[in-house]
Order: C-alpha cells, then sequence, then structure tokens
C-alpha cells in the first residue's frame, strides 16, 4: 500500500522519489529543500498519515554539511539555538524519519533565507590570506592588460556578488571571476600568450585535467603561465599548494529577435556539438563557431554567455543582458582595490542568479574541492 502512494529509494548520490505513481529523480541537495517541501504544499502527497509513517536513511554528509554553514553562521553572530541544536543532534544520528528531514531542511531553508549578507564576517586565517593575495594578482595582471591594451576586464559572477556586498570577496569564496566581450577576449588571450608560457593543453580532457595541471605547477613554479580552456582563458601563478588564479569568460552578441525557446535551442545545439571531445578538438569547433555560426551577431544589444562559457553550455537558458546593463563600465572598490564592474550591477546580478540577495544555502569552497590536498586545510579557516 505504501509503494502505491509513496516511496524513496536512493541512487548513489541521486534520490528517486515515487508520488502517486510519478517519480522524480534529484541530486540530494540543499536546493532541493524548497522542492522538498513544495511536494508536501502543492498536495502531491494525499494521505498524511501514510507521509507521517514514511521513513528514509539520510546519508549524515546532509546534515553535516548543515553543519558546517551554522557553525559558520554562529561564528558570524548569526545564530538560531533551536534550530541548532536540532541539526546538531540529527547530524550526529544515521538516519531520521522523512517527515524529520523535510522539517529539519525546511526549517534550515526558512532561516538562511533571511540571513542579511551584510551581518556576515569576512574569512579569516590561511583562506583570508590567499584572498588579498588572489586580489593583487588579479589586479596586477588585469592593470597591465589594461594599460598595454586599453582593454577593462569586468568583475563578474560572485566576485561582483562580493564587491556589492563585502566590498572584497564573499566570505567561503577564493577566486576572482572575469567576463569580457568576445573581440576583448579574444585579444586579451592573444595578448597574455604572447607574454607568457602557453600551456599545451589540446590533448587534455576533464579525466586528465587535473594530472596534467599538476605537471604545469611543478614546471612553472611560481612563474605565470596561462591556457586556453573550452570554458575559459586561465591565468596561473604558484605551486600546488599556494597559487592565484584568474579565470576570465567569455560574452557574445544574439540576435535580438532571439525569444527563450531560441536561446535555449541554440545551448541544446551546441551542447550536442561539444559532445565528450578533447580540450584540443573543442578548440577546433569554437573558433570554427565563433568565425562561422550567424547565431552569434556582433551587431545586436542582447548579450549572453559565449559558447565556450562554462555558464552557456553547463545551464539552462538564464537571462539575457542588454548592453545598456553592462555598458558604460564603471569602477567598484574590491579589497581596497579598484576593479571595472558593470554599469547596473543589481540588474546584472538579478539576471546571473535571480535570488542574489539571499545567501546559498551551503559554505563551500569550490575551486578549491578541486584540489583535495590544500581544501581541507583552507576550508578549516572558514568555520573555525
Amino acid at each position: 500500500m505504501l509503494e502505491k502512494f509513496f516511496s524513496i529509494n536512493e541512487d548513489n548520490n541521486h534520490k528517486i522519489v515515487k508520488i502517486l505513481g510519478f517519480k522524480f529523480k534529484f541530486k540530494i541537495n540543499y536546493m532541493n529543500f524548497k522542492f522538498i517541501h513544495e511536494l508536501e504544499s502543492e498536495d502531491f502527497i494525499k494521505d498524511r498519515n501514510i507521509y507521517e509513517q514514511s521513513s528514509i536513511s539520510i546519508k549524515s554528509t546532509v546534515y553535516r554539511e548543515m553543519m558546517q554553514m551554522l557553525d559558520y553562521l554562529a561564528a558570524s553572530c548569526i545564530k538560531d539555538e533551536t534550530l541548532y541544536n536540532t541539526i546538531k543532534m540529527h547530524s550526529e544520528q544515521y538516519g531520521v524519519s522523512y517527515k524529520t528531514y523535510v522539517e529539519d531542511s525546511y526549517n534550515y531553508y526558512k532561516f538562511i533565507k533571511k540571513i542579511d549578507r551584510t551581518k556576515i564576517k569576512p574569512a579569516t586565517g590561511k583562506l583570508r590570506i590567499y584572498q588579498l593575495e588572489s586580489a593583487k594578482y588579479c589586479n596586477k595582471m588585469l592593470s597591465e592588460l589594461e594599460k598595454e591594451t586599453g582593454i577593462k576586464a569586468i568583475i563578474f559572477y560572485g566576485s561582483l556578488l562580493g564587491a556589492k556586498y563585502h566590498n572584497g570577496f564573499i566570505p567561503w569564496d577564493e577566486d576572482v571571476d572575469f567576463v569580457l566581450m568576445r573581440d576583448d577576449y579574444e585579444k586579451a588571450v592573444k595578448y597574455f600568450t604572447t607574454k607568457y608560457p602557453v600551456v599545451d593543453s589540446k590533448n587534455w580532457n576533464w579525466s586528465n585535467y587535473m594530472t596534467e595541471l599538476i605537471k604545469n605547477f611543478d614546471k612553472y613554479k611560481n612563474q605565470t603561465f596561462c591556457f586556453r580552456m573550452p570554458i575559459c582563458f586561465k591565468l596561473i601563478k604558484g605551486t600546488m599548494r599556494d597559487f592565484k588564479v584568474i579565470d576570465i569568460f567569455s560574452m557574445d552578441n544574439y540576435p535580438n529577435k532571439f525569444k527563450k525557446k531560441d536561446y535555449q535551442n541554440y545551448i541544446n545545439e551546441i551542447s550536442i556539438k561539444r559532445g565528450n571531445k578533447s580540450f584540443g578538438d573543442l578548440s577546433v569547433l569554437i573558433d570554427y563557431l565563433i568565425k562561422n555560426d550567424p547565431i552569434i551577431n556582433k551587431r545586436t544589444n542582447r548579450i549572453y554567455y559565449g559558447i565556450d562559457n562554462f555558464t552557456f553550455f553547463a545551464y539552462k537558458y538564464r537571462k539575457y543582458f542588454l548592453k545598456s546593463d553592462i555598458f558604460p563600465l564603471k569602477q567598484i572598490d574590491f579589497e581596497g582595490m579598484k576593479f571595472w564592474a558593470p554599469r547596473n550591477i543589481d540588474k546584472c546580478l538579478d539576471k546571473i542568479y535571480e535570488d542574489f540577495k539571499t545567501i546559498p544555502l551551503i559554505v563551500t569552497s569550490k575551486h578549491f574541492e578541486e584540489y583535495k590536498e590544500i581544501s581541507k586545510e583552507l576550508l578549516a579557516d572558514v568555520v573555525d
């Protein structure tokens, strides 16, 4: 009887929920808190007795990550004692009832979403030192680019969000992201690849990316080297345990007549063409499309992520930008330095994130998760 109406199974990092004969498969992460609540509130579950009696084995990592965020916020003097103690207690258990999981998740979701970003303290310790060194490196390299070419790299993504609310880094972030329109992007790539050692990445793919990158940390120890990936252009300096990185992403112009479905269809088309090619083959494809694809129109007022920008192919369609959202550029404070930013910061952040005024549901230093040797040591400073 229970299986007929409601069942939950786990498949690796996914949860499969079957409700009234319909299956929903989704990753176990905090973005599902709202989804879980909506399943209940939208009356998918018709029989509350069945729902309340259901049970599920919750992986302890889910609660541990909630505790990591709550510990971090508590260190910033933002704490809900009842929620904190409840999540802590359940984080020490292997499993709870599904009803308890939903209640904990939703209470956590509500608490996180009402946090004022500006009240959160900056990072400390090694992470803070790294942040400041990274900002100085970005300032040096991009000031050099502007002086020599006139190109102004535009601070974007989480770095723009941090500049707005923290005058610098988001407390748990550690890199600085920039974008450039296609023409300036190509010129910037040419400038840096002419001046600094270029890593040949044509035989790389996502399975050997880290192995190959580590080889170059050893080869170019404490020197700036660069390479073009099929998702961005990278400038890196340092060693495996102490490095700075600048990610520069492309932006393209798109037809003024494009509607939402046109963007999504184009994203799907390019994603299929990308397939699982090596970095070298992807570069050949991207170069060809940039030169020959009529969709990328350089004389429009609409701007969207470039076809070699991670955001373009990794997500469903997001809102396009108008030229007037970004230009003319203005300067913004970032860790005591000046960087170029879009003209209308709020409008751009809304189109990047939609709900940009609230903090995310989990603290993570995402890029250091790629570098396991140092991630644990640096992330410890976020919650200590």
